[in-house]
């Protein structure tokens, strides 16, 4: 359990790290009583919650506030479910302990949560944060022949720039019957444009990856194509505001990531000019 901890406290690290969120903790809190420092996100992909909590204190003469004794929550604002959160001991990407605060749920896209951090006080930190909710997606047809074949995905109503793009083929080996999903990654490709984000898939270049994956040859027959997806990360509006904008009586940063993902029916001349035999079904 306790290497599980770690790996995520590193994760969340270097994720603040690619995104340029500065994750350095200023000791001296600027208001009376206690106050907290927070840092992490949820995260709609996974059923287990997890960020590292600080204690702030008052003065430079001060001692930190103990977090023996420190409650966290989350409720989500729409429905009134709150979750009380576990804390458990960590350690950071320099090997010095943390504390971290785990929670058993999955966010619900569109959601807005309220993070609460208390003490032996009256006054709490508070954050907010709302799951982004599933773009609007659609696409143009594709265009090219075997040496430029590509099709433009659109996402529309996104926070911001969406993360994390990948393309997700599922082919069938026809002397192995057995259906295979091969990723390749997009990263953070894309532009914005008057139609929303786009994103132009590259089919006639993601097909080597594919057959690479298969351990065939590109002029290899007797591949099927059953279906193709687009995942996407989304993060939350907090990602590109101001720092702490979201966090009262408090520091650090508290977000969210939406993941979704996108099905849609290849038109089965481009499917022949991959090389590929048609087969697709939509889920």
């Amino acid at each position: 359990m306790l290497a599980r901890l770690c790996s995520v406290a590193l994760i969340v690290t270097a994720l603040f790290g690619l995104s340029g969120c500065d994750n350095t903790v200023e000791p001296i809190a600027d208001t009376s009583g206690d106050a907290f420092a927070v840092f992490g996100f949820l995260d709609m992909r996974s059923d287990h919650q997890v960020i590292r909590v600080e204690s702030l204190r008052p003065t430079i003469l001060a001692s930190g506030t103990s977090l023996v004794g420190v409650s966290v929550t989350t409720s989500n604002e729409l429905t009134g479910q709150r979750v009380v959160w576990t804390d458990s001991a960590g350690v950071d990407e320099d090997g010095l302990p943390v504390t971290l605060f785990t929670a058993s749920f999955r966010p619900e896209p569109g959601a807005r949560y309220r993070l609460e951090v208390r003490g032996d006080g009256d006054a709490a930190t508070t954050a907010t944060t709302q799951i982004p909710e599933a773009p609007t997606f659609y696409t143009d047809p594709a265009v090219g022949d075997e040496s430029s074949l590509s099709q433009r995905v659109y996402m529309q109503n996104l926070p911001g720039p969406p993360q994390g793009l990948s393309m997700n083929y599922t082919v069938v080996d026809i002397g192995q019957e057995i259906p295979v999903t091969i990723p390749v990654s997009y990263g953070d490709s894309g532009s914005s444009t008057s139609s929303g984000w786009a994103l132009d898939v590259l089919l006639f270049s993601d097909r080597f990856v594919v057959m690479r994956g298969l351990n065939r040859d590109i002029g290899d027959q007797g591949i099927a194509l059953r279906n193709l997806r687009l995942a996407v990360q989304v993060p939350s509006a907090e990602w590109n505001a101001p720092p702490e904008s979201n966090i009262h009586r408090g520091h650090g940063f508290f977000g969210s990531v939406g993941y979704y993902t996108y099905q849609w029916r290849l038109d089965s001349q481009s499917v022949g000019v991959i090389g590929w035999l048609d087969e697709q079904h939509l889920d």
